[in-house]
């Protein structure tokens, strides 16, 4: 049964990673909101005098962001890829969800139909 699941899960896998989720408009949104922090983000890590060490940012909590201040080049980048993973990670979780109740279910249905 436990080799059956994580066949079941593999597949889930690979059916989203043929999914293109950038088209919901629930990533969108999040999205967006996560990505209208990035002025002030990039604000604090060209700033550091003004700004100190450290950040807020809603949705996530506060980021330490004095290592990051090496690496300014990247940094616009790495947020932007950031913000993309935790928005699409919330769709895929609750997909995840989704997929093993309804497994689930038909296990059951299959079992009381036996």
């Amino acid at each position: 049964m436990k080799g059956k699941m994580m066949n079941e899960m593999m597949k889930i896998v690979e059916m989203e990673k043929l999914t293109e989720y950038t088209c919901n408009p629930e990533y969108l949104l999040q999205r967006n909101k996560l990505m209208t922090q990035q002025g002030r983000f990039m604000e604090v890590i060209n700033q550091p005098y003004m700004y100190g060490s450290k950040i807020y940012l809603e949705g996530i909590g506060e980021v330490n962001v004095a290592h990051l201040r090496e690496h300014k080049q990247l940094v616009q980048e790495a947020f932007d890829l950031r913000m993309r993973l935790i928005a699409y990670w919330k769709i895929v979780l609750r997909r995840f969800v989704d997929s093993m109740a309804l497994h689930l279910r038909l296990i059951m249905h299959n079992l009381v139909k036996k």
